[in-house]
């Protein structure tokens, strides 16, 4: 439990990261809001949490930046890994941070979260539309909007994004559909270790191409085979898919923040950071969208599946919104809304479970007899 003070706040989002989350937490927000609400009620119960020190404009940076550990001074940014771990040690699970860029306030006031038993009293106390990342990702959100796609509207926090989130959801989380996914993901896993040791230089890349065959196998039914390069399985599209996916998501938070970009979107004009981001997001969803085509049409056509296909994501969502059409006359997703949020949990799946993956093995690295006992 020691060893959650990142991994723990990044786990406990999901999609809707808990970084940002916790930063609306803030109560320098209106005290009436669902946030504020949520704070009191699940996270705070008297006194506030305990503070890093803050400066206006610049925040904790001064602080953060030279921190005092037990193995010696480090840099939050430089090495987040040791840098939380001594803020977790110091101010433990709940505490506040100023971020410029990303806090509110004079202070640019977060608060952060490292415990996700507590993070899950947020998240349940936070009403039916809670506040996430995706709101504050402007530039996804403006390319839907210039290409008229559906998935606007899951970048919110309306009854269009619960329709969606809550239709999505019914195939992929309960134990009984996850269990389903079970041997595709194992598939896929142990196709992607035995390729590990020749990656060693690019480990970072590595996982990324490794998260998509995962989920390729979950959401299509898909022998992806990626982070193996030299398997004939592999194919340029899907090579090119998380190529695409990286730039992206690489690109995603800094034109989110970059000022200039900003500015020039409000007045109808885009940066070049904004320019990059969109050419690579559209290549990567529209391929996305490209493969998902290709198996429902089988599936329209009563072709033979595979049994991965057959147990895919993809197969099973299809199949259970034909059943509720035939019963209620409507059902909870359109056929291009289905497509493109396969497309899109492709695309976020590369950087969340790369994500994971790499937290998993940095505390693999550090606790060799955490090693020892998976290896008995």
């Amino acid at each position: 439990e020691r060893c959650l003070p990142l991994a723990g706040s990044m786990l406990a989002g999901g999609f809707r990261r808990a970084f940002t989350l916790s930063r609306a937490l803030s109560t320098t927000r209106p005290a009436g809001s669902t946030l504020s609400r949520a704070l009191s009620s699940a996270v705070v119960r008297g006194p506030l949490p305990p503070a890093v020190p803050a400066l206006p404009l610049v925040g904790s940076i001064p602080w953060v930046s030279n921190l005092s550990t037990p193995e010696g001074k480090t840099s939050l940014s430089l090495d987040p890994y040791r840098g939380f771990k001594e803020l977790y040690r110091r101010h433990g699970p709940i505490y506040r941070l100023g971020l410029p860029g990303v806090g509110v306030g004079f202070l640019s006031e977060t608060h952060l979260c490292a415990d996700p038993r507590e993070f899950h009293k947020v998240i349940m106390a936070d009403g039916s539309y809670p506040l996430g990342a995706i709101e504050l990702q402007w530039p996804i959100i403006a390319y839907y909007k210039s290409v008229g796609n559906p998935l606007e509207h899951f970048h919110g926090r309306g009854e269009p994004w619960r329709r969606m989130r809550f239709a999505m959801q019914k195939s992929i989380l309960p134990p009984m559909a996850a269990n389903a996914f079970a041997p595709a993901i194992a598939a896929s896993a142990s196709a992607a270790s035995k390729a590990a040791a020749q990656n060693a230089h690019d480990i970072g890349g590595f996982t990324a191409r490794a998260s998509f065959d995962l989920f390729s196998a979950v959401t299509l039914g898909r022998e992806t085979r990626t982070a193996d390069e030299s398997q004939a399985v592999t194919n340029a599209g899907d090579q090119r898919f998380c190529e695409d996916t990286i730039e992206a998501l690489e690109l995603l938070v800094p034109t989110t923040r970059h000022l200039p970009s900003m500015f020039m979107h409000r007045l109808g004009f885009k940066s070049e950071m904004h320019k990059r981001f969109e050419r690579a997001a559209h290549d990567a969803l529209t391929y996305g969208v490209k493969i998902s085509k290709e198996l429902l049409t089988k599936v329209k056509a009563g072709e033979a599946l595979s049994e991965a296909e057959r147990a895919s994501y993809l197969v099973s969502t299809f199949e259970r919104e034909r059943g509720q059409q035939a019963r209620e006359g409507a059902g909870s997703l359109s056929e291009e809304e289905l497509l493109n949020l396969i497309s899109l949990t492709l695309l976020a799946s590369v950087d969340t479970t790369s994500s994971i993956i790499n937290w998993c093995l940095v505390h693999l690295a550090r606790n060799p007899q955490a090693q020892q006992m998976l290896r008995e």
